[in-house]
């Protein structure tokens, strides 16, 4: 599984949700997210998996019963799984700000200094809320996103950017697409500030 992919769903609370599923359907998620061309066909593959595993009762935007939650369960004239009256994933923070204050202190350090770095290297970006992560979108491509863990912060550029600075990565790259940064290291902001340069350049 890929690296991004196992921290999203950890910390969305959705690993036993995942693991649950029948083997095909964890394999069909996988594969669906592997095979995407592009970074946002691939960020959408993984938000509806995100989705299906919160709602439950539903695979592939098909209903499977057997994954149905308590809360999803319906009755005569209940609205069917994924109809209108199926429940909300809960709301994650609207913007960086919010993710950013929501953070333990132990965290803020490298967190506001990552944050501040990628600002200042990406002017022209959006910056917005993925996947309950801040992220940075220019000229509607979404470049990069960041995310604090109890451990490690991770950024998720892409594989082709950490393909093309492999060489400056060393142990920092921890699968095909997160760069991994340990709260006790100092930010590598020249790299940082590359990625985002290379990022920018390649969104033109």
């Amino acid at each position: 599984m890929p690296q991004d992919v196992l921290e999203l769903l950890e910390s969305r609370g959705l690993r036993a949700d995942y693991d649950q599923r029948p083997a095909y359907q964890r394999n069909d998620y996988l594969g669906w997210i592997d095979r995407a061309k592009l970074p946002a066909t691939r960020e959408r593959h993984i938000a509806q998996m995100l989705d299906e595993l919160a709602r439950g009762g539903v695979y592939m935007g098909m209903e499977h019963r057997p994954s149905r939650k308590e809360k999803d369960a319906t009755s005569s004239g209940g609205a069917e799984v994924g109809g209108p009256e199926a429940p909300d994933v809960v709301a994650g923070p609207r913007t960086a700000d919010e993710y950013l204050e929501a953070q333990p202190a132990e965290r803020r350090l490298l967190l506001d200094e990552l944050r501040a770095t990628v600002v200042d290297a990406l002017p022209g970006a959006e910056e917005t809320i993925s996947w309950q992560m801040p992220s940075y979108r220019l000229d509607g491509k979404l470049l990069l996103h960041f995310a604090g863990y109890a451990s490690h912060v991770g950024i998720y550029p892409g594989a082709a950017a950490l393909d093309h600075f492999a060489q400056e990565l060393g142990s920092r790259r921890s699968s095909k697409g997160t760069l991994r940064l340990e709260y006790d290291e100092p930010l590598p902001r020249g790299l940082v500030t590359r990625i985002c340069l290379w990022l920018a350049g390649e969104s033109d």
